[in-house]
């Protein structure tokens, strides 16, 4: 879904929908209205709802994440595992050494655990890669009732797990390309991997959210 881009968008899809020749990847042209992405997003699902079978399942995934072959299926058995409606991986270590500042107010503003355990209120997900149940998503209204959202992914998050649908986070592992069986939320325990993809439903601890911290405001030009 192009929806009104100046970077070459448009014609970048067109040359690789003719190299590719995929019957699978339709090429859709908008026009921008609501906040961000939301627009865009929101035309997409219409056209995917208009289809005679739309899919189950959704995945939202910037341009400029890389993953490896068996990604996407190995996050759709664990969404399937999980019993979640939503699964949102997070970046993986080379992320944290090109964005070092950005990912330390990531580990140091987040408990995973929070997030993952249903009794608890916090809510969050990386925008980069959003699985959903389609029924879930459409059940809380999807982008269209983010519109106006600057920040969507945190507020989808938050009313996927308002109406106990079920969320869950991690973090990619080296190489970003498989996932696998998260670490036990309360404790930390655990962390069986599944190719080269580390998933980590924790995430960093107590004791690395303040030494990274510490580090950041020890450091200001770090990054």
């Amino acid at each position: 879904m192009d929806d009104g881009s100046t970077a070459a968008t448009w014609e970048l899809a067109q040359a690789l929908a003719a190299e590719r020749q995929d019957p699978r990847l339709h090429l859709l042209q908008g026009d921008p209205r609501w906040v961000g992405k939301n627009w865009a997003c929101a035309q997409a699902l219409a056209a995917l709802a208009a289809q005679p079978d739309p899919p189950d399942y959704l995945l939202f995934l910037d341009c400029d994440v890389r993953l490896g072959s068996a990604a996407i299926e190995a996050a759709l058995g664990q969404l399937l595992a999980s019993g979640s409606s939503l699964l949102s991986v997070g970046p993986c270590l080379a992320e944290w050494l090109v964005q070092p500042i950005r990912m330390v107010i990531l580990a140091a503003g987040y408990d995973f655990a929070a997030v993952n355990d249903p009794e608890r209120p916090k809510a969050f997900a990386f925008g980069p890669f959003m699985l959903f149940r389609r029924s879930a998503y459409e059940q809380v209204g999807g982008h269209a009732g983010v519109a106006n959202g600057v920040i969507e992914n945190v507020a989808l998050a938050q009313r996927i797990k308002a109406a106990g649908l079920g969320l869950q986070i991690g973090l990619g592992g080296r190489g970003c390309d498989a996932a696998c069986t998260p670490m036990e939320p309360p404790s930390g325990k655990g962390g069986r991997k599944t190719g080269s993809w580390a998933w980590s439903a924790t995430g960093p601890s107590p004791w690395w959210r303040w030494s990274l911290s510490w580090a950041s405001a020890a450091c200001p030009g770090w990054g």
